[in-house]
């Protein structure tokens, strides 16, 4: 995971899980509000702030723990910072996230949308989404790809096509991924997830694939 571009994903106002919390020093972090939903535990996530926002994600040095319960969470956050300080991150460069662990049976929706084109703006927009959570350090298999060519910097709905259908993602969800992603420069490479209850996108990891 990139924190800067989760950084710019949330600088643009596009919404990430809920209780999300990014900070250099947790220590006072508000764990009655963090846990006010006693059916969740809490995600914590350390990161190395040198990495640019176009890391490739194989070479990210980051360490993450999910449904931490609230005795544990001061004892996680140790824990995670001494292991990044042994992949000889230091301290001053750390960043926290945290937020509501989600599970399985809290999301509808999720996979990743990438934009790839050229410095004349000639490519393709893509989606790739399963009818779940994506787990991570899994392979991913979508059950919907879609792909929309992107020609002199515009996205051409008219020519969009579906490649794989063993679902259907819905299409103002589509539209509201590909509405957030045309906002940003660079050839992003965002995560998202939509929750099930209220049917909100949220994003979740970014990367810039600079050409």
């Amino acid at each position: 995971m990139n924190i800067k571009g989760i950084e710019l994903l949330r600088e643009l106002g596009l919404p990430g899980p809920k209780k999300e919390l990014i900070s250099t020093d947790l220590s006072k972090i508000d764990l009655d509000r963090l846990y006010d939903n006693p059916k969740r535990g809490a995600t914590l996530l350390a990161f190395d702030y040198t990495e640019s926002i176009n890391q490739n994600p194989i070479f990210e040095k980051n360490v993450r723990k999910y449904d931490i319960q609230k005795e544990k969470y001061f004892d996680v956050l140790d824990e995670l910072t001494d292991t990044l300080s042994k992949k000889g991150v230091s301290r001053k460069d750390m960043v926290f996230l945290t937020h509501e662990t989600y599970l399985s049976e809290d999301i509808s929706f999720s996979g990743r949308i990438a934009i790839n084109s050229d410095e004349n703006g000639f490519g393709s927009l893509m989606i790739d989404a399963v009818e779940s959570l994506r787990k991570a350090n899994t392979d991913f298999n979508p059950g919907f790809t879609y792909e929309c060519p992107i020609i002199g910097g515009r996205i051409w709905r008219l020519e969009e096509k579906i490649e794989v259908d063993k679902f259907i993602l819905p299409p103002e969800i589509r539209a509201n991924l590909i509405r957030d992603t045309y906002r940003i420069p660079s050839n992003p490479n965002i995560d998202f997830e939509a929750y099930s209850d209220t049917g909100q996108l949220f994003y979740h990891d970014m990367f810039l694939a600079y050409k």
